[in-house]
C-alpha cells in the first residue's frame, strides 16, 4: 500500500509539473506584464505599482489588462493565481 501510495503521489507530481509547463509555454507574458503581476500579488495598488517601476498607474492597468487577456482569466486575482501557478511571475518580485 505504501508503494502504491508512492507510486501515485509520483504520477501525480508529474502530471501538475506538465500542466504548469503546457501553461507557460501556451501563454508568455512579457517581463513588464509579470513585474505589474507579481506587484498585484503582493496588493499594490495600480498608484503604488507605477510608483515603484516610475511609469503612470494607466500603463500599469494596460499591463495587467494585456495579461488578463493573454490568461484568459476576466479578474486580476485570476490572472495572479494562474500565472504563479504556471511558474510565469515570481511571487517576490
Amino acid at each position: 500500500v505504501a508503494e502504491l501510495r508512492a507510486l501515485a503521489h509520483l504520477a501525480l507530481t508529474r502530471v501538475f509539473a506538465l500542466e504548469r509547463a503546457a501553461i507557460a509555454a501556451a501563454v508568455a507574458l512579457s517581463k513588464r506584464e509579470a513585474v505589474c503581476l507579481a506587484w498585484v500579488a503582493h496588493g499594490k495598488s495600480d498608484w503604488e505599482i507605477g510608483q515603484i517601476l516610475e511609469i503612470s498607474p494607466k500603463t500599469v492597468n494596460f499591463h495587467v489588462a494585456n495579461a488578463k487577456r493573454r490568461l484568459g482569466v476576466p479578474s486580476r486575482t485570476q490572472a495572479v493565481l494562474l500565472a504563479a501557478l504556471s511558474g510565469g511571475i515570481a511571487l517576490t518580485p
